[in-house]
């Protein structure tokens, strides 16, 4: 889930955050809340079906692009600043049987040539936050549109000031550090001529990740006592008190995640 350009530093995060035991414990292989049934519900809203030509921006791992060639028949094309994300999404692929539907590039989104104008669809899970330049990393991925062609994004929404030790914590281990209000993402989309199509409010999907977040650090703290995970026991005392300014935060409206899907007259 990492690209963008001029963002060294926190594409490093993202890229060293999907490898690290205690994410992958806590996040699982999707490394994004909601999982594939979110994607799902994404897919459906966008029209995705056996003649689409998909982007997955910031594939990570490669779940999500296995999932839409395997659920939905289309063709996919992966990108990932992660040799990781390459290596370990065509190896699903080739498993799953649609190694032949589903391309993997490793690369920056903002700089990697995969062909303007050829995607009648777009998938950004959990990575429009990431972006320093948002209506840069907008535009550029506008123009990677045909016409008629759909954005879809599902992400962290902000209606309030975090705390900056949780503001932190989440631009390092959930890529989320410039999360914008559900506004904020529409407005990113039509100020490129994008017409918004659904914008929906996915405030299940923020408490039922931070409630299984909790339930899997219990998890990996036992784990951690057994030896059979290998992460400090300081990392996971504040990890558990930074889920609970989360969940309080949540509770009250401020952290939530949403989804838009905006088509391109044009």
């Amino acid at each position: 889930m990492s690209e963008g350009g001029g963002m060294l530093d926190v594409n490093a995060c993202c890229a060293v955050t999907s490898g690290h035991p205690l994410a992958r414990a806590l996040l699982g292989d999707s490394l994004h809340p909601g999982g594939l049934a979110l994607t799902s519900r994404l897919a459906v809203n966008m029209g995705i079906g056996a003649t689409s030509n998909v982007l997955d921006v910031g594939s990570g791992l490669g779940a999500t692009p296995v999932h839409l060639a395997q659920s939905k028949g289309c063709s996919v094309t992966a990108v990932t600043l992660e040799r990781e994300g390459v290596a370990t999404g065509a190896g699903m692929a080739s498993r799953e049987g649609v190694g032949e539907r589903v391309r993997f590039v490793e690369g920056d989104i903002l700089e990697t040539d995969v062909g303007a104008g050829t995607f009648d669809s777009i998938v950004t899970e959990c990575v429009m936050s990431i972006f320093t330049d948002k209506p840069a990393a907008t535009r550029r991925l506008v123009g990677l549109l045909g016409p008629h062609g759909r954005i879809g994004l599902t992400d962290v929404m902000v209606s309030g000031p975090l705390p900056p030790e949780l503001s932190g914590v989440l631009a390092t281990a959930g890529c989320v550090g410039g999360a914008l209000s559900m506004q904020g993402y529409c407005d990113l989309l039509t100020r490129e001529g994008m017409a918004l199509e659904h914008v929906e409010d996915c405030r299940d999907v923020a408490e039922d990740f931070l409630s299984g977040i909790s339930k899997k650090l219990v998890m990996a703290e036992i784990a951690s006592g057994l030896g059979k995970l290998s992460i400090g026991e300081g990392l996971l005392s504040e990890g558990k008190r930074l889920l609970a300014k989360a969940r309080d935060l949540a509770a009250s409206g401020v952290l939530s995640y949403g989804m838009v899907v905006a088509r391109k007259p044009m």
